[in-house]
């Protein structure tokens, strides 16, 4: 192998490296966003969810 493609072998492979480091750290923060939104769905379900029944056995009495 000529000299000439170890840098270019080495650029590629510490590119590879940040690339996984930063597709990792992105996955992550995705994984949070993820959660929290999960987390605001299921309270605003459960506000929602809650409200319109507590209406129909008012009007039920």
């Amino acid at each position: 192998m000529p000299a000439a493609f170890i840098p270019f072998f080495r650029r590629i492979f510490f590119m590879a490296i940040a690339m996984k480091i930063h597709l990792k750290k992105n996955a992550a923060a995705n994984g949070l966003v993820l959660k929290e939104r999960l987390q605001g769905l299921t309270a605003t379900d459960m506000t929602h969810s809650h409200k319109p029944k507590a209406a129909i056995l008012i009007f039920h009495i």
